[in-house]
């Protein structure tokens, strides 16, 4: 289902959103549960900025008019550009800048799109003097191909954008118009659409960034594709209770021999991998619905809310209230019609370290 807003609500750091879409994925059609897609207008008044936000999705931002600065903590290397030298901080100076274990990107404006992809830790400042319009898409886990996913670097990557991209942007915030005036209990709106658009979006984009020059490589068969048949099993059944046998029967290989080929590739366990994956997917929905803490361990495959709750303060170094807190600033985010209670029972369960699969989670 995909669901839809129209009139102005606060939004995180002072902006307010103007239109606002997300789609909820429907198995039924063939789509794993992670296949979200949220897309909206943002205004955001003078001298406005929020984070620090850890990106749990892939986000393409694109300017309508006025300014930002992405400012992204431990970011290796520099912020990709495309075009003529853009300004930093509107001093004059251009390239990205090092500030010891943060890199400040150059000041994007009207016309311009980037790219943020997961793991991202990002501070955004927009422009002091106006106020300043964004367009944005956010899909959780693109339907492209892991290795083409791959090829997107650990930072911003931004460059004009294209008529074609923009249009495709603008189709999706349409869809939103459409669910909004039918309301979640009618709307003929699917979710099929927006998330095939959002998914054609970020393709548009990688294609765009490569021929540009800001992303190198090919989309080769570098992964081991026992890697690669793991990975697609937690895409497509992370809610599910699986666990290491199930990530090895779908890779074809000795559950031992997943593990060495996971830490020699990836630096990670298969294990481990999943639960990362859990738990992004978990804070993402914390982020981008209503949906109780209950609710949300349960369909990132955690035992309890506790669990869910240790699992989160582990990695993200604050319990699931307080990351809902930080990231919605005010108003609720929109959620399907009977997609789970809206209650909070964000420490409650039991004090299970056991995962849905039977394995221990990772420390």
């Amino acid at each position: 289902m995909a669901v839809g807003a129209l009139w102005p609500v606060p939004g995180p750091g002072g902006g307010r959103y103007l239109r606002r879409l997300v789609a909820v994925p429907d198995p039924e059609l063939g789509f794993s549960p992670a296949a979200r897609v949220g897309a909206g207008q943002m205004l955001f008044r003078p001298g406005a900025e929020f984070g620090p936000r850890r990106q749990t999705a892939y986000e393409l931002i694109l300017l309508v008019r006025g300014e930002l600065t992405i400012e992204v903590a431990g970011a290796a290397g520099t912020i990709t550009t495309a075009g003529p030298p853009l300004d930093v901080g509107g001093d004059g100076a251009t390239g990205a800048i090092d500030e010891g274990q943060h890199t400040v990107s150059p000041v994007l404006r009207g016309g311009d799109i980037v790219l943020l992809v997961p793991g991202l830790e990002c501070t955004f400042r927009f422009s002091r003097r106006v106020e300043t319009l964004v367009n944005y898409v956010m899909t959780y886990d693109p339907a492209l191909p892991l290795p083409v996913l791959d090829l997107l670097p650990g930072h911003p990557v931004a460059l004009p954008s294209s008529d074609a991209i923009r249009r495709l942007v603008e189709t999706i915030l349409a869809a939103s118009e459409q669910a909004a005036w039918a309301g979640p209990e009618t709307s003929t709106t699917s979710a099929a659409a927006p998330i095939w658009l959002g998914t054609s979006t970020i393709a548009l984009f990688v294609d765009e960034a490569r021929a540009a020059g800001l992303i190198r490589g090919r989309a080769a068969a570098r992964e081991h594709p026992a890697i690669t048949a793991a990975r697609d099993l937690v895409r497509q059944r992370l809610g599910e209770r699986i666990g290491l046998q199930a990530m090895s029967e779908a890779a074809h290989v000795a559950p031992e021999h997943l593990v060495r080929l996971f830490r020699r590739r990836l630096g990670t366990t298969p294990v481990r991998y999943l639960w990362s994956a859990r738990v992004r997917m978990g804070v993402h929905l914390l982020e981008n619905t209503d949906l109780s803490v209950a609710e949300i361990a349960r369909r990132v495959g955690c035992l309890s809310p506790k669990h869910f709750t240790r699992l989160v303060r582990a990695d993200f170094g604050m319990p699931p209230r307080d990351i809902r807190r930080r990231s919605a600033g005010s108003a609720a985010p929109l959620v399907a019609a009977g997609s789970g209670d809206t209650s909070d029972t964000g420490d409650s369960g039991d004090s299970s370290t056991i995962g849905a699969s039977g394995e221990a989670t990772p420390a």
